[in-house]
């Protein structure tokens, strides 16, 4: 059995110096057999710009939402429901 799983950064909100260790927890859990869908999340372009060289580093996916206020905030939310539907899960495996 595979076991999925989703990390959902909020750049707002963590500072793009703990990118190191966040990949080091996916590695981990990687070689455990757990696939991991992450996903760093921005709503401002500067919290983008601050995560440059991690994104580069490490490879992270991103997805940008230009809503105003709590903007990745919502975009977290949005994320994690769109990954909880059934139909996402099958998808993936």
């Amino acid at each position: 059995m595979r076991i999925l799983a989703a990390l959902l950064i909020d750049a707002e909100n963590i500072s793009p110096k703990h990118a190191s260790n966040l990949c080091q927890v996916l590695e981990h859990e990687s070689r455990q057999g757990v696939s991991c869908v992450t996903k760093l999340l921005v709503g401002s372009p500067q919290s983008l710009e601050k995560w440059s060289d991690a994104i580069h580093a490490y490879h992270l996916q991103t997805k940008r939402h230009s809503g105003g206020k709590n903007a990745a905030g919502h975009l977290l939310r949005d994320e994690a429901l769109q990954l909880a539907q059934p139909t996402t899960c099958a998808m993936r495996l």
